[in-house]
């Protein structure tokens, strides 16, 4: 998981805003290691 700035901060702001923000963060966290993930079979496939 990564996380962007202070995580006791984030936690607070999730039990504030609720599970629809931390649906969102996960989400987009798992689209950010899809295209990760895209990234690293290209270069791969560059290197064989």
């Amino acid at each position: 998981m990564h996380y962007c700035g202070d995580t006791l901060v984030d936690a607070a702001i999730f039990e504030k805003i609720g599970i629809l923000r931390v649906y969102n963060l996960s989400e987009l966290s798992r689209q950010f290691n899809q295209e990760t993930g895209d990234t690293m079979n290209k270069y791969k496939e560059k290197r064989e």
